[in-house]
């Protein structure tokens, strides 16, 4: 898939080429300009890959609710752990 741009925004800030070169610069255009849109953009796609990327390898668990209590107990969890995470006696 391959995607175009004009030149420049439509408001005229920003040139595609400019971006371009801070999305290869990477987190180290991050660092240098937080507060900048293309930041905020580029962060937000780097923190959704590490997410996905992390659940790829994330243990299977269940979330038991209780009232507005919720619990993460994973699916192969020994009695021991049960009651440790849900702090009483399994039944």
């Amino acid at each position: 898939m391959q995607f175009t741009f004009p030149a420049r925004s439509e408001d005229g800030r920003f040139s595609v080429k400019e971006l371009l070169g801070y999305w290869h610069e990477g987190i180290a255009f991050i660092d240098r300009c937080p507060d900048h849109a293309f930041a905020y953009v580029m962060a937000a796609l780097l923190q959704h890959r590490a997410i996905v990327e992390g659940l790829k390898s994330a243990e299977d668990v269940a979330f038991i609710r209780k009232g507005l209590s919720v619990a993460m107990l994973p699916m192969n969890a020994t009695a021991e752990c049960e009651r440790r995470i849900l702090g009483k006696e399994s039944k």
